[in-house]
C-alpha cells in the first residue's frame, strides 16, 4: 500500500483560510503567505486568545502536531519555519518507509 502525506491534500474551496482577498488551500500556499506578511496582518489572526493557523492546521487537515506547535508561536517567521519542519520530519518518515 503506498503511503501519503495526506494532511498536506487541496483543501475544500468553503475550507480555504481567507486572507483579504486571498483564498489559500494548501499549507504549502500558507508558507508562501507568511513569507511577505505583515505584522499586523498575522496580529489578526494570532493573538493571547486565538490562533487561526492553529485551528485551521488542526480543524481542515487533521495535522493536530503541528497545530499544538502552531498554538504556541506568535510570529509569521517562527510559524512559516515550524511548518516547514514538520513536512521536512513527514516527508522523511514517508521516504523512510
Amino acid at each position: 500500500m503506498k503511503k501519503t502525506l495526506s494532511e498536506y491534500h487541496e483543501c475544500r474551496e468553503e475550507k480555504a483560510f481567507v486572507i483579504q482577498e486571498r483564498k489559500l488551500r494548501t499549507l504549502f500556499e500558507l508558507v508562501d503567505e507568511l513569507e511577505t506578511m505583515s505584522v499586523e496582518e498575522f496580529k489578526k489572526f494570532v493573538t493571547t486568545t486565538k490562533n487561526d493557523f492553529a485551528s485551521w492546521i488542526r480543524d481542515v487537515f487533521g495535522h493536530k502536531q503541528l497545530a499544538e506547535e502552531a498554538a504556541r508561536l506568535q510570529n509569521s517567521t517562527e510559524l512559516q519555519r515550524a511548518i516547514l519542519k514538520q513536512m521536512a520530519r513527514d516527508l522523511k518518515r514517508l521516504v523512510k518507509d
